[in-house]
């Protein structure tokens, strides 16, 4: 949510009068990190696309893309190789991958950032 920290990310929500009632509604109290982290859990969980376009398509349908889009699918399993990583179902290995573009600073995947509380 491009927040540097606990404090401001709450504080953010807990200003909002929709998310402040969210929060109380569902978790009775102001929102915290730890049901930041809840809320989105069980909003991701949500996220899931069985009869999308591209699921049609994949399932037969011909007439689903466009004639651009079946174009650029040519690009992502040909040329583009992007269908070596992004491959199955959910377009993932659910591995983390690094593309190489020079985030030092993000520490979201460090072992340390992970313990600490």
């Amino acid at each position: 949510m491009n927040s540097p920290a606990e404090v401001d990310l709450t504080r953010r929500l807990d200003t909002n009068p929709y998310y402040q009632g969210a929060f109380w509604s569902v978790f009775g109290e102001n929102p915290t990190l730890k049901d930041v982290a809840k809320a989105l859990a069980a909003f991701e969980r949500t996220l899931v696309a069985r009869n999308s376009r591209f699921d049609r398509y994949a399932r037969g349908d011909k007439r689903a893309l466009t004639e651009h889009e079946k174009n650029s699918l040519v690009v992502f399993v040909g040329k583009g190789r992007c269908a070596r990583c992004h491959d199955g179902p959910n377009f993932t290995d659910n591995k983390f991958q690094n593309i190489g573009i020079g985030l030092q600073d993000d520490q979201g995947r460090s072992s340390t950032h992970r313990r600490r509380k």
